[in-house]
């Protein structure tokens, strides 16, 4: 309704020059509250309404106006949106918990508005609600994790353990200290290999740490991060996996280690002819 006024103060002739029909708002009402489009969407529609006078299920059909409904689109960008906006992040691991609601609109924004907000904000805590489940009755002090694809879940699960969020830098730069916890990462994606830092004050020996990471395949992140927690002398709880590549070693290999690798969905194989098949029993 408020939209409808402002447009009819501007329109010459005022209510009865309007091509809107009561029956097409009450239409675009029931595409907002069946999951359509959203509240933002739902502007965009209405103003071509106004214009048009067309119905809002064509408009909707017409510009591709339908919202993301699925998880795999709006998880992948999650992980982009975080790792483009490190500076808003580093507030966010400090505490300032407002900000979940930047990123929820960077992905909107990302999405030329068509993510379902209820949704992304559904998986960021419902991820981190399961890490939180399977590490239940572990007093984690930290989480830990790597830059920049592990943070916006990293992010999640420690805000839901209610703990602060370290994460390893992959470079030095100049305003880091020189004391510092150092590792290396081998990158099989990139064939190379980064040298991994967090400075000593963020994790020390009274802390129980939980290292938190997208994705383990031949599993060098994760080891370059233990290391880390070893050389603080810190308390290893284990690792929390988005995803892991279970055809490949790392798994089982740093389970054969003696490390708790808990992964919210492990991937037995995955080709062009048979698709992803993932671990029914994980």
């Amino acid at each position: 309704i408020t939209e409808l006024l402002c447009e009819v103060k501007e329109l010459e002739g005022g209510f009865d020059a309007v091509k809107v029909r009561p029956e097409q708002l009450s239409a675009l009402v029931n595409l907002i509250e069946d999951g359509t489009i959203n509240g933002k969407i739902a502007k965009q529609v209405f103003a071509e309404m106004f214009a048009s006078g067309k119905d809002p299920e064509v408009i909707v059909k017409e510009k591709g106006l339908v919202q993301i409904t699925d998880t795999g689109a709006i998880e992948k960008t999650v992980r982009e949106v975080v790792e483009k906006n490190a500076a808003q992040f580093a507030e966010f691991k400090a505490g300032k918990v407002a900000l979940k609601g930047f990123f929820v609109g960077q992905v909107m924004k990302s999405s030329g508005g068509k993510a379902n907000p209820k949704i992304v904000n559904q998986i960021l805590d419902k991820l981190a609600q399961e890490f939180v489940r399977r590490f239940e009755g572990e007093k984690i002090t930290k989480v830990l994790t790597i830059e920049a694809s592990g943070i916006g879940i990293g992010s999640c699960v420690a805000r839901a353990f209610k703990c602060p969020l370290v994460f390893a830098k992959k470079n030095s730069s100049k305003n880091v200290n020189e004391d510092c916890y150092r590792s290396s990462v081998y990158s099989y994606t990139h064939s190379k290999t980064y040298n991994i830092i967090v400075v000593k004050n963020y994790i020390s020996s009274d802390d129980n740490v939980l290292i938190i990471d997208d994705f383990l395949a031949n599993g060098s992140a994760l080891n370059g991060l233990i290391e880390l927690v070893s050389q603080a002398g810190a308390k290893l709880a284990g690792c929390g996996i988005v995803i892991e590549k279970g055809f490949q070693e790392g798994g089982a290999l740093l389970r054969q280690k003696g490390y708790k690798i808990e992964s919210l969905a492990i991937v037995d194989s995955m080709s062009v002819e048979s698709g992803v098949e993932f671990r029914k029993d994980n």
